[in-house]
C-alpha cells in the first residue's frame, strides 16, 4: 500500500499524495479508455436537437458542480496524506473518493465534447445556434445583478475557466476533424468546421464583454478593479509556488 512504501522508501507525505493522485488519474485514463468514441457520438447524433440541447445545459450543470466539490474532494485527500489519524483506512478511502470523482467528472467533460463535436460537424445549424444563444442567456442572468468586487472576481475567475474549457473542446474537435478527414479534406468540411469555431468563440467573447461592461456600470465600479483581480491572481499563485516548494523541502 501507499502507507507501507512510505514507511520503506522514506516518502514524505506530500510524495505519498502526489502518488494517489497519479493513481487516481491513472485509473481514470483507463476508464476514459473504455467508451467506444464512435458509439458515443452516434448515440448523441441520433438524438433529437431539443433533447440534445437539453442534455448540453444538464451536463454544464453537472461540470459546475463537479468542480465546486473536486477542489474540496482534492484537498481532503492532501489532509489526510500529512494527517496523523488511528485508522489507517481512512486515506485509502478517502482515495477511492478521489478517483470515483475523477471519472464522473471525466465523463461529463468527454460527453460535453462529443456534444459540441456533433453540434459543430450538423449539416444543419439549428444545433449550434440554441449552444450560442444559451450564451446570451447568461447575460439575462447576471447583468441586473447587485456585484461587490469580491463577486465579481468570483464571475471573472468563472469566465476565465469556461473560457479555457471552451477553448480545449474546440481544439480537440477541429483536431477530431483533422484526423477524420485528413488534410486533404475538403474546402466546405473545413469552412464549417472553421465557421462553427470562430462563431463558439466570438459569442463567447461578446457575451462576456457585454456582460461585464453592465455589471461593471450599473454598480458603479470601475474597469481598474480588473487589474486589482490580476493582481490577487498572480500573488496566489506565487504563493502557491512557493508554498509548494517549502512543503516539498519538508
Amino acid at each position: 500500500s501507499a502507507l507501507a512504501l512510505a514507511r520503506r522508501r522514506s516518502l514524505s507525505w506530500l510524495q505519498v499524495c502526489d502518488f494517489m493522485c497519479v493513481c487516481a488519474i491513472a485509473v481514470t485514463v483507463w476508464a476514459l479508455g473504455q467508451i467506444d468514441t464512435s458509439q458515443a457520438y452516434h448515440s448523441v447524433k441520433g438524438q433529437a436537437v431539443i433533447k440534445l440541447y437539453v442534455v448540453f445545459n444538464v451536463l454544464e450543470v453537472f461540470d459546475r458542480l463537479c468542480a465546486s466539490f473536486g477542489q474540496d474532494i482534492l484537498h481532503t485527500l492532501f489532509w489526510s496524506s500529512i494527517a496523523r489519524r488511528t485508522w489507517r483506512g481512512h486515506l485509502l478511502l478517502d482515495w477511492c473518493i478521489v478517483a470515483v470523482y475523477l471519472v464522473v467528472h471525466s465523463f461529463v467533460l468527454f460527453y460535453q465534447v462529443v456534444s459540441l463535436n456533433v453540434a459543430v460537424n450538423s449539416h444543419n445549424n439549428v444545433m449550434l445556434t440554441l449552444l450560442v444563444s444559451n450564451n446570451f442567456v447568461e447575460l439575462k442572468s447576471n447583468v441586473f445583478k447587485r456585484f461587490d468586487p469580491e463577486n465579481l472576481f468570483q464571475v471573472a475567475c468563472a469566465d476565465m475557466v469556461e473560457r479555457f474549457q471552451l477553448s480545449a473542446y474546440l481544439l480537440i474537435v477541429s483536431l477530431h476533424v483533422l484526423s477524420v478527414h485528413g488534410l486533404d479534406a475538403d474546402r466546405r468540411v473545413l469552412a464549417n468546421v472553421g465557421g462553427a469555431v470562430l462563431m463558439v468563440s466570438a459569442a463567447e467573447l461578446l457575451v462576456d464583454w457585454i456582460k461585464h461592461a453592465f455589471v461593471i456600470k450599473f454598480n458603479n465600479l470601475s474597469p481598474a478593479v480588473y487589474r486589482r483581480f490580476q493582481y490577487v491572481l498572480c500573488r496566489d499563485l506565487a504563493n502557491n509556488v512557493a508554498g509548494g516548494a517549502e512543503l516539498r523541502q519538508a
